[in-house]
């Protein structure tokens, strides 16, 4: 309403006659409507662009807090930084039966942040998608490569939105296990790192 109010203010504007010269002492008026009658061209066409773009911007960000709020796991994640989400997430590794590992300080790879270790069997978890709404192939088939070169039994990737189809199909064709959403949320709901990790989470070498 505010684009369209403005331009057809700046329009009308534009298209004011300007009031013809009679003496000196006319002259301050003409200035004045000339400066506005050039200022209205000018502005009657970006003006409601940037309003409309505002409004199309504040529609965005209302769209957006409404999948948050219909979203429990992302509602769950906020407030905590990703230092106490890797102690979450490793901690839920841990209770799970494996031997847990940061690869934090070490060059990132296919975004591995946790290196498993279980029976002599190695396994990776990507936790770099855990606030993304929508996740594609893209961050799985990374993860598949680095499995590969450490010859990897299986991987782990971790979001609190959803995986799309072809990442479902490809991870279930490459030994990964996808935890999304609710899935997430009850991974790490009710974990205690203090107890859990006393120490801290150790690095991977």
């Amino acid at each position: 309403m505010l684009a369209v109010l403005s331009f057809l203010v700046l329009h009308s504007m534009a298209g004011l006659p300007v009031p013809p010269s009679d003496g000196v002492s006319y002259l301050p008026s003409l200035i004045t409507a000339q400066f506005i009658s050039g200022l209205a061209v000018w502005l009657q066409y970006p003006m409601p662009s940037l309003l409309l773009l505002w409004a199309l911007y504040s529609f965005w960000c209302a769209r957006r807090h409404e999948e948050d709020e219909a979203n429990p796991t992302l509602q769950a994640l906020q407030g905590i930084g990703w230092e106490e989400f890797e102690l979450l997430m490793a901690a839920a590794f841990q209770k799970r039966g494996y031997t847990v590992r940061s690869r934090s300080g070490a060059v990132s790879q296919g975004g591995v942040d946790v290196v498993l270790t279980k029976r002599c069997e190695v396994f990776l978890v990507q936790g770099s998608q855990w606030r993304a709404r929508q996740v594609g192939a893209q961050p799985v088939r990374e993860l598949q490569a680095v499995m590969a070169a450490a010859r990897a039994s299986g991987g782990f990737v971790l979001s609190a939105g959803q995986f799309s189809a072809e990442a479902q199909h490809f991870a279930r064709e490459h030994h990964i296990e996808l935890i999304e959403g609710p899935a997430l949320l009850q991974l790490i709901q009710g974990l205690d790192c203090s107890t859990l990790m006393p120490e801290g989470l150790p690095t991977h070498p």
